[in-house]
């Protein structure tokens, strides 16, 4: 939400800093947190930035406003905030760091695993591996799917890789869109229940998703009435 904001309005560097947080515009905070959950990219993140939006309370709406932004908008938006991302990302580290959190656990878990996992993220690749090398956990590139808007092609890129069938891949995430069409497609697929805060309606779907809280994944622990071998 830093990085956007202060990217796109064309901030120095120096300006990221950890009270920079509590200065940003109410407004702004409240718009992104509520249209968070319908950006998959993040040219989408421009929608949060505009002022005097028509109320957006579905994907639909969001999408028709994000298409009617001219192009050159857009792509000037994104090009800004990757920018400033890679700098403070290289220039202020340590406090870009700072702004990152694991939910607790994750990380002595992803520590102990011997299997390598797959991380697949709308995120872009040199940041997840640089939070995740912040805390001593390294992961080869490859493993890394950044930038991913549908999830789904990663998904099955791995099963592939992995030469398993797509049931036998364990597909956590914190988006049910995501998580149906994992679902649809043959995954194994939980809808994390400890990552975003409240979902819109529309987008839960008519038939309730598989569930998994933070500490059944820790655990290692996924509903499974096939007592199937599976790898996450």
């Amino acid at each position: 939400m830093l990085v956007v904001w202060l990217g796109a309005q064309g901030h120095p560097v120096e300006a990221f800093k950890r009270r920079a947080v509590s200065q940003l515009p109410a407004s702004f905070v409240e718009r992104f947190e509520q249209m968070r959950p319908y950006a998959r990219h993040l040219g989408h993140f421009l929608v949060p930035m505009l002022v005097d939006l028509p109320p957006i309370a579905s994907q639909e709406a969001f999408d028709v406003v994000y298409a009617s932004l001219d192009s050159e908008r857009r792509e000037t938006f994104q090009r800004q905030v990757q920018v400033y991302r890679q700098q403070v990302r290289e220039q202020r580290t340590r406090t870009w760091s700072r702004l990152h959190r694991f939910y607790q656990g994750i990380i002595p878990w992803l520590r102990r695993r011997q299997e390598v996992p797959w991380i697949v993220t709308a995120r872009d690749q040199s940041s997840v591996l640089a939070l995740l090398a912040s805390h001593e956990v390294y992961l080869p590139q490859n493993r890394v799917y950044g930038e991913q808007p549908s999830k789904l092609e990663a998904l099955i890129a791995i099963a592939n890789a992995e030469q398993v069938r797509p049931e036998d891949v364990i597909f956590v995430d914190d988006h049910p869109v995501h998580v149906q069409a994992a679902l649809e497609a043959g995954f194994r697929a939980y809808f994390a229940t400890w990552g975003y805060g409240r979902m819109p309606p529309e987008m839960m779907g008519a038939a309730p998703l598989p569930r998994i809280q933070l500490p059944e994944l820790l655990a290692g622990r996924f509903p499974n009435p096939q007592n199937r071998s599976t790898r996450p």
